[in-house]
């Protein structure tokens, strides 16, 4: 965009100089009163001032040119990079939101995997109650065994 205004304030220099060294170059004419005949029509070329006129108009189509050619090419890179920027974050977000389906798989996962082993943890914990439970019934039986058969041999 910068070099936009620069190439503007170039071209409206160059035609503001050209009017300058034109207006400059041409020399006005005293018009002397006329006392001898006029002389027979001659060709003569177009007026300076219209061949002026005619370059000063060229030169600012081709600075409008210039300046519209070069706004031209700045829309389009400024399009162009809205587009790379638009890719780039589409790709940012498509990223971020496969990592965060990642993430949630991954705590699924290990969530389920918590479960099981307190689930086997509570299966193993019970088995062990279980069989300490039928040990202390054992025991307590083989004790009350025992002791009634030493109270029995003890009162034979």
């Amino acid at each position: 965009m910068r070099n936009l205004i620069w190439l503007a304030i170039a071209a409206l220099v160059a035609v503001g100089g050209y009017f300058v060294f034109v207006q400059r170059d041409a020399v006005p004419v005293a018009v002397a009163p006329v006392t001898a005949p006029a002389p027979a029509p001659v060709a003569t070329s177009p007026a300076p001032q219209d061949s002026a006129a005619k370059a000063a108009e060229d030169a600012a189509t081709a600075a409008a040119r210039a300046v519209t050619e070069a706004a031209t090419a700045a829309a389009q890179a400024a399009t162009e990079a809205a587009a790379a920027a638009a890719k780039v974050a589409s790709d940012a977000a498509a990223a971020a939101v496969q990592s965060a389906a990642d993430s949630a798989a991954a705590a699924a996962k290990t969530a389920a995997t918590a479960t099981e082993t307190a689930a086997a943890a509570a299966t193993a914990a019970t088995e062990a109650a279980a069989a300490a439970t039928t040990a202390a019934t054992d025991a307590a039986t083989a004790v009350g065994t025992a002791l009634s058969e030493t109270t029995t041999a003890a009162t034979d």
